[in-house]
């Protein structure tokens, strides 16, 4: 809770927004086709919220999906970020050198989720199956998967090092 904020509402807001995430990634998985996109706008989060927030559901498995894996990557060139921002026809204050795409992965199914800030304290999430997305991510996803950087070089020890973390899980109930 911030300590200017003795009542809780901008923590209240803000869980509510990140629940949002989750709700529309599970509606999305559960009942999404391959030509269906999702987008809504959310206020008063960060990017570095939402990465946060899609860690602990990886983490703590706080989705009904089965096998759920989030894993990204930074686009790193701004010709393809522009790319992104035409598809959706979003138009961001600036546009950013850094911008992740999440990977979304079930039993079944990948979504990608695409968070874009359009304005100071607003962001455009942008949801859609794994197939439908732009050729240039299902091919990230693809060299992700056979752990290669963006642009088809095999990844070295180091960089996978780096990519290694260990999750901890909750206690065993006796």
């Amino acid at each position: 809770m911030s300590l200017d904020d003795y009542t809780g509402i901008e923590e209240g807001a803000k869980q509510s927004d990140l629940d949002a995430i989750l709700f529309n990634i599970n509606q999305m998985y559960e009942y999404g086709k391959d030509f269906d996109t999702v987008s809504f706008e959310i206020e008063d989060i960060t990017t570095k919220d939402i990465e946060e927030y899609l860690k602990k559901i990886e983490i703590e498995q706080d989705s009904p999906i089965k096998l759920l894996t989030i894993n990204s990557f930074t686009i790193p060139d701004i010709e393809y970020t522009s790319e992104v921002l035409d598809e959706f026809s979003i138009y961001p204050v600036s546009k950013s050198l850094n911008q992740k795409v999440y990977f979304i992965e079930g039993g079944e199914f990948a979504l990608t989720l695409i968070p874009i800030e359009v304005e100071d304290g607003k962001i455009c999430i942008i949801i859609q199956p794994l197939e439908k997305s732009l050729p240039y991510i299902k091919h990230a996803y693809g060299e992700m998967v056979e752990n290669r950087d963006w642009k088809g070089r095999r990844k070295t020890v180091g960089e996978l090092r780096e990519e290694i973390h260990f999750v901890k899980f909750p206690p065993q109930k006796k």
